[in-house]
């Protein structure tokens, strides 16, 4: 039970990281990043009347790739490509693992790579260069950047904060659609606008390479578990004959021999539920926390709801499990097996 609850909550962890952008820097669902020859914020007001986009948002980047922007700390220097959101409808912003989203000119989301370069934390001040000069920045949080090699190099101000360091210029248009629309149908819908799902960074891509292994590992323990529920079956009713047929000699009912069995059943379904899923429930959250932490992204637990079902499948198997040894032990005959004694 442990392996099985330890396993299957590292799996089902996993596949809900790589399948809810919010926990890998995303605020949307969809962007349209590519076609720079689109009207891109009349493209932004197209979406705003549909009731299944809840938001809607540009995003304002600096293209001067040969002229980033330069970043210095105490710790050290750095040069980054940073960006900013407008939000058109709604509220679309960036995401953190700690602290903030930037809220004021001077106020700045930077991702962990960049913080561990420059030797600073959020709460610090840095100095940033851009084209316009040089301006003083305080670190409100930790910064995701979705569709990027590396989740922890992203650089985001308000746009206000933006435009004080450079000039910048709308780079995509993005949307969150709303609590229990279709996802994949609207992303169909809107391919034709030059929309697509969004994607995590690839570090963050790289867990789903585990594929369903965790899963398979579950389904394996599992049969483990059902093999050990059998060989205890046997091994109680070999083990236990001659203290059974003691107490029923001393006169032991058929309903006493039967609720001892079934106690027992209860008792080692108990042991394995509590104590074993508890344990594989720890320790699948710490590896899966470890995991995602490991990549950038933000870790949740979550526990399928088929464990439940084999929780209870478990507990009957076992109640089972002290009928069936109940049964074979009425069968033995008290005398044969104090026939020695």
């Amino acid at each position: 039970m442990a392996g099985l609850v330890g396993a299957t909550t590292l799996d089902h962890s996993l596949a809900r990281v790589l399948a809810t952008p919010a926990l890998f820097g995303a605020d949307f669902d969809a962007s349209n990043m590519l076609s720079s020859g689109d009207d891109k914020r009349a493209l932004a007001e197209h979406l705003v009347p549909d009731p299944e986009v809840e938001a809607v948002g540009l995003v304002w980047v600096h293209l001067g790739s040969s002229d980033p922007i330069l970043l210095v700390a105490p710790g050290g220097e750095a040069k980054v490509d940073p960006n900013a959101f407008e939000s058109i409808k709604g509220v679309v912003s960036v995401r953190q693992t700690q602290g903030r989203v930037p809220r004021a000119a001077d106020e700045v989301a930077i991702g962990r790579n960049i913080m561990r370069k420059l030797g600073v934390k959020v709460g610090d001040r840095i100095s940033a260069t851009g084209s316009k000069g040089t301006v003083q920045l305080t670190i409100v949080g930790d910064n995701l950047d979705p569709g990027v090699d590396v989740a922890g190099d992203g650089f985001a101000l308000t746009l206000d904060g933006l435009t004080t360091l450079v000039d910048p210029k709308i780079g995509g248009v993005v949307a969150r659609f709303a609590p229990g629309s279709d996802r994949a149908a609207l992303i169909e819908r809107y391919s034709a606008l030059g929309f697509s799902a969004v994607t995590p960074p690839s570090e963050v891509g790289h867990i789903g390479q585990l594929g369903g292994l965790p899963g398979r590992i579950g389904q394996l323990l599992t049969l483990l578990g059902v093999a050990a529920v059998l060989n205890a079956i046997v091994l109680t009713v070999r083990l236990g004959r001659r203290e059974l047929a003691i107490h029923r000699a001393l006169g032991f009912t058929t309903a006493q021999v039967l609720g001892a069995h079934l106690w027992q059943g209860v008792l080692t379904a108990l042991v394995g539920l509590v104590v074993g899923g508890g344990a594989g429930l720890v320790v699948g959250r710490a590896i899966a926390r470890a995991l995602v932490r490991d990549v950038g992204a933000i870790p949740v637990t979550a526990l399928p709801s088929a464990v439940w079902v084999v929780a209870a499948a478990a507990f009957a198997a076992c109640l089972c499990a002290g009928v069936a040894t109940g049964v074979l032990s009425l069968r033995e005959r008290p005398v044969a097996a104090l026939r020695a004694e």
